[in-house]
């Protein structure tokens, strides 16, 4: 009886053994078949040839899949496959040990379908930079084992779903770069496996989750570009004490910052620029001694710039443009050894620059800002900074921009500018009192492509610049220069309005007279009386116009003009485009601001409005101008548009426009008044 049964066992037991692979190989066969099913629904799967019957066998060796001990597939990585077509053929029950689904930068589409959820074991997820759109779907909150999620950068829409806080093993969560909506954050648990938390570039708004410090794991949160509002609650400064970078930037948050804000002391990169924060920059900020980034430009900061800030050895880079900061500079800041970019803009700084740096609203700029070498950026302008440029600005190796249009300057650059800064690509002057000849320096590094000087005293250009091939951009207008210019392509081919308000300029340029022997050789400064950029104007006419602009400049700015009140005088101490509108308003008989608003665009294309001729732009209620004094009213109006060009660098200063208006004795335009159009005047424009 025992040698009978023994048979059997043993049959029951090679049963046992062959049934695991047989198990393996029909799950393996089912996987191919729906990979296969899938594949056939894209609409572009060139990347996927070695998928077919002939290799079902091979399915492990298959572009992008992976399998595990028992051959099943434990892996599709189909990244950068340029695949086009939807998810809606894939089998989700069909890969039950699925542990990563990789189908970053395709060109994917329509909606994640619901039975993603059915993927139990999977732990990385990355459907980013596709074009997935609709709702997320809340099965994706059944994901239990997902560790990495990343929807970033579709079309995705709808609110967030508060399933998505139950992947309590999830320690990376971008859904940024989508049309997210607000949901209702109460429903949302705290995530305490997170470190990494994306919600950047959506349609978020009301205030901060609540569910994030509840994230005590944070290491990187970044909720920029939404519309978020109100305070930052405390609990983010007290609970995220391993926050590494917080970035805000781009919404409606308000209030002053937390003098808790010290207790982030981890934090490496603060970024709060383009909000409605109030009050000071907390007076303990150095404590943070980590911060390598400090960008809170375009708010509402008041008050003095912390010294405790010299504190921040790591700090590169700092941004406070656009506030209402009004001390002084710390004399610490220039401890910052390590600053790359330094941008103090549009505040209302005031008092010396300190020995230990330079910079600010008012004051000189002292030689020690050479000791910052490291420094690639440095942009000073529309402050009310004065002096001369130190020397030891050539030190900086390292600079790309130096930006100090629109303060007081004064005296010559510096001899050696350029000679030791090599990698200047972008300079600009603009509207200051600088005088004298531009260092040839500027030329040594072959690398400059801006160069604006306009609104300066300037009396010679470098013939070396005529060498710079990487020069694509230049503005010479509103100098003292005379004489022929240099002879370079970016020279020659210039508009007109690069070197308008130079009436001693000749050369093969648009809007100069051609160079006579005597200006070619360097011999004459005579001025040709052919140079097409003025106006003949009698001088009675001239003071007619500028007595009604400062007029009514008086009336409607009363307080913020009190010196011109007082005068009656027009110099750079008055708004220059507030000049601009009231003329254009003398001219036409109403208000400009339609005129200015049509015209606001920076390529300002033809249009209908700039087709429009002059005449008909006048106030129809007066006699179409003549003669003479049609001419003056081309050149006010010219002059005017000029001062309310959209771009304040590019206005000039309100020193230059009194000169024009005083001074010019030379036409625009030798056609009627009635044949000019304002396309004609634009062309003038900057």
């Amino acid at each position: 009886m025992k040698a009978i049964q023994r048979p059997g066992v043993l049959l029951l037991f090679v049963l046992f053994l062959f049934s695991h692979p047989l198990k393996s190989t029909s799950s393996a066969t089912i996987e191919a078949q729906a990979l296969l099913k899938w594949r056939n629904s894209l609409q572009s799967s060139s990347s996927l040839t070695s998928w077919s019957l002939t290799h079902l066998q091979n399915l492990c060796n298959w572009t992008g899949i992976t399998c595990n001990k028992d051959r099943t597939v434990s892996e599709i990585n189909l990244s950068d496959s340029n695949l086009n077509g939807t998810l809606q053929q894939f089998s989700f029950t069909s890969f039950p040990n699925l542990t990563h689904f990789n189908l970053n930068n395709n060109n994917l589409s329509g909606p994640i379908p619901p039975a993603i959820g059915n993927l139990k074991k999977l732990t990385f997820l990355d459907l980013s930079n596709n074009f997935f759109d609709n709702s997320i779907p809340s099965e994706i909150g059944m994901l239990a084992e997902l560790q990495y999620l990343s929807l970033l950068n579709n079309v995705l829409n709808g609110t967030v779903p508060h399933q998505i806080s139950n992947l309590q093993k999830v320690w990376y969560l971008d859904l940024g770069s989508n049309y997210l909506e607000t949901p209702n954050w109460s429903r949302f648990l705290g995530m305490g496996s997170l470190t990494y938390l994306s919600f950047s570039l959506n349609d978020l708004t009301l205030g901060f989750p609540g569910f994030i410090p509840k994230c005590r794991n944070l290491t990187y949160l970044d909720l920029s570009g939404n519309q978020f509002t109100d305070l930052i609650p405390e609990s983010v400064f007290t609970n995220l004490g391993k926050l590494e970078y917080l970035n805000l930037t781009y919404n409606s948050f308000s209030g002053p910052l937390s003098l808790n804000f010290t207790k982030l002391s981890r934090l490496r990169e603060l970024r709060l620029g383009i909000n409605e924060f109030t009050g000071p920059i907390p007076e303990n900020i150095g404590l943070v001694s980590a911060l390598q980034i400090i960008e809170l430009y375009n708010n509402s900061f008041e008050g003095k710039l912390p010294s405790s800030i010299g504190q921040l050895g790591n700090l590169q880079r700092i941004d406070l443009r656009t506030n209402s900061l009004n001390s002084s500079i710390p004399f610490e800041l220039g401890f910052c050894s390590n600053l790359t970019y330094l941008a103090l803009a549009l505040n209302s700084f005031n008092g010396d620059l300190p020995s230990s740096l330079s910079n600010l609203k008012s004051g000189t700029i002292p030689q020690e800002i050479g000791n910052l070498s490291s420094l690639e950026t440095l942009e000073l302008n529309t402050n009310q900074l004065s002096g001369e440029l130190p020397n030891s600005l050539s030190k900086l190796s390292n600079l790309r921009t130096l930006s100090l249009f629109t303060n007081a300057f004064v005296g010559n650059i510096p001899r050696d500018l350029g000679k030791n800064n090599l990698l200047l690509t972008d300079v600009s002057f603009s509207n200051n009192s600088f005088s004298g000849e531009l260092p040839p320096g500027l030329c040594d590094g072959l690398a400059l492509e801006k160069l604006t000087v306009n609104g300066n005293n300037f009396t010679g250009i470098p013939s070396s610049l005529s060498d710079m091939n990487s020069l694509g951009s230049i503005d010479f207008s509103y100098n003292v220069l005379s004489g022929p210019i240099p002879a370079g392509n970016i020279f020659q081919q210039a508009p007109a309005e690069a070197f308008l308000g130079n009436s001693g300029l000749c050369g093969n340029a648009e809007g100069l007279s051609h160079c006579n022997a005597a200006s070619t050789n360097g011999k004459s400064k005579k001025i040709n009386s052919k140079v097409i950029i003025g106006v003949i104007v009698p001088v009675v006419s001239i003071s007619f116009l500028v007595t009604a602009v400062v007029v009514c400049l008086i009336l409607r700015r009363p307080s913020k003009q009190q010196e011109l009140a007082q005068t009656m005088r027009v110099t750079e101490k008055c708004d220059v485009y507030s000049f601009g509108v009231v003329a254009l308003e003398v001219m036409m008989g109403r208000h400009p601001g339609e005129l200015l608003t049509t015209l606001s665009s920076s390529s300002r294309p033809p249009s209908d409005d700039q087709k429009l001729f002059l005449k008909d732009l006048l106030d129809q209620r007066l006699t179409p101008p003549n003669g003479e004094l049609a001419e003056g009213v081309v050149f006010v109006i010219t002059l005017a548009l000029e001062c309310t060009h959209p771009k304040p660098e590019a206005r000039p200063a309100m020193r230059f426009v009194a000169q024009e208006l005083s001074a010019r004795t030379q036409a625009y335009f030798s056609e009627s008044s009635g044949s000019i159009n304002m396309s004609k005047m634009i062309s003038l424009q900057k």
